[in-house]
């Protein structure tokens, strides 16, 4: 049973604000009372019931109880109704639930249905659960535009991370945007991409020394109830990571060569493509894919403003590729990556490193009737066989920042744009940004540094939006937190 999601202003009264966020409502004493009597089927033995919250997680609720044979949940929710619950477990006398998705700082009602063989139910007493106040340094989201007929993010949860100057957050948020699960980075630590495990049951996120983007990087787990914990030695990496489902990690990661550009020699840093099993903390290369330096057909050009030592991403190297994004394709046993300054898409086999082509740039391989560059400095967290979704920064181009929709032929090799939505408003992202299409269709759209997340319909209609006063990372769509 997958848990069943009732938005905030469904429970709660006083929802009259226009972006359909409610008020919290005033905190509760922890686990106090009963407020609804326990019941028991004749010829059945009471449950017994007990709980505790999390000490790695905040949000995380633990139930335990035992009972006579039989299968239950945890029901939970913001009044007395519930409307919540957490998977059945197996059948057993014995039972543990970690019941997640709880907003910080907000009271919760509880108690534990359990199914006899026989089909009886019996229900334990009703407990009120405060959950802990979110942490002072994470900045809070706020719902300005709540359509809740049309939009999937208002039932859902999104995976995001979070900077500041002193710390930095892995962090899940809930349709009304707020905080239900979170992880701090180490002591400076800054976090760089945040993921859902491929089983569902915790949160990746990579990091890197502030201020370092040499000789250090470090990929996390943790799971959701907070029970289990990873730490991956990442060499060099940054900007993004994937986890393949044979269990090694994928990750962009510096290496420098002295190459002459434009007859001057130049002390250059590009990437390779590196893999490490999960937990790997040896100091040392694990395996790699694909290398720029040795794999790209062309040896470096001088590629934007972005390549000069003045403002570069890495201090005394002229920067030539900035892949900022990585995917794995299962289907076709591929990787996609982005070197930023050579906007430019590159299909890589997985296995064997080689690049089969590339879209857009001065070496495209796709021919286009878009005119024009295909891609302006972008990024990407989502792509298929014959298809990605960009967003487009729109770097050393007049146009806006836009998302973008392009449909490849690899019989062909032409390739179309299938959709894009520029903000009614202009605007222009310098840096960052993500966007992601959900299931049905419509697309999240992450304008990071000014810390809006923004759902739109294929028809361009804004369903959803959150704004924050910080930069947010990229961002992925979660269903439901049980789906593991």
């Amino acid at each position: 049973m997958t848990q069943v999601w009732i938005p905030l202003c469904a429970l709660l009264v006083g929802c009259g604000r226009d972006d359909n966020k409610a008020e919290k409502p005033a905190p509760l004493v922890q686990d106090t009372g009963s407020l609804e009597e326990s019941y028991v089927p004749e010829n059945h033995n009471p449950l017994e019931v007990s709980s505790v919250g999390s000490d790695v997680v905040p949000t995380v609720l633990f139930v335990s109880w035992s009972g006579d044979l039989g299968r239950g949940q945890v029901e939970y929710g913001l009044t007395e109704d519930l409307g919540l619950a957490s998977p059945m477990t197996e059948m057993s006398e014995d039972h543990e639930q970690a019941v997640l998705g709880l907003k910080a700082g907000y009271p919760y009602f509880w108690r534990v249905s359990h199914t006899h063989e026989d089909g009886t139910v019996a229900t334990s007493a009703m407990k009120i659960w405060e959950v802990p106040e979110p942490p002072e340094a994470f900045d809070a989201y706020e719902v300005v535009t709540n359509d809740l007929a049309r939009s999937e993010v208002a039932g859902a949860f999104l995976v995001i991370s979070q900077n500041d100057d002193e710390t930095g957050y892995a962090a899940i948020i809930d349709g009304d945007a707020e905080l239900v699960w979170w992880a701090e980075a180490e002591p400076d630590q800054r976090i760089t991409r945040s993921r859902l495990t491929l089983d569902g049951r915790g949160v990746m996120w990579s990091s890197y020394e502030r201020g370092l983007k040499t000789s250090n990087g470090y990929i996390h787990r943790l799971d959701l109830d907070g029970r289990h914990r990873t730490k991956t030695r990442a060499l060099n990496q940054h900007h993004d990571f994937i986890e393949k489902p044979d269990g090694l990690l994928a990750f962009p990661s510096f290496e420098f060569e002295i190459h002459d550009v434009d007859n001057t020699s130049m002390n250059v840093a590009s990437d390779v493509i590196r893999l490490a099993p999960e937990g790997y903390a040896e100091e040392e290369e694990y395996d790699r894919n694909f290398a720029y330096f040795a794999d790209y057909p062309a040896p470096p050009w001088f590629t934007c403003s972005h390549m000069e030592l003045e403002g570069a991403f890495v201090l005394g190297y002229n920067e030539w590729s900035h892949t900022n994004s990585i995917a794995y394709e299962p289907t076709e046993d591929v990787f996609y990556i982005l070197p930023r300054f050579f906007d430019a898409l590159l299909k890589i086999d997985a296995t064997s490193g080689a690049l089969i082509w590339q879209l857009g740039g001065i070496y495209g391989d796709f021919t286009s009737d878009e005119g024009g560059d295909l891609l302006q400095h972008s990024h990407f967290s989502h792509v298929w066989p014959g298809g990605v979704l960009l967003f487009d920064n729109g770097n050393h181009a007049d146009d806006a920042t836009s998302t973008i929709e392009y449909s490849w032929d690899e019989a062909t090799m032409t390739v179309e744009k299938t959709w894009e939505y520029i903000r009614p408003s202009g605007g222009f992202t310098g840096h960052l940004g993500d966007a992601r299409r959900l299931p049905g269709g419509n697309t999240l759209i992450n304008y990071s540094p000014s810390g809006q997340l923004r759902e739109v319909t294929p028809d361009g209609d804004v369903v959803w939006k959150a704004i924050t006063e910080v930069t947010t990372g990229r961002v992925i769509h979660v269903e439901d937190l049980y789906g593991g």
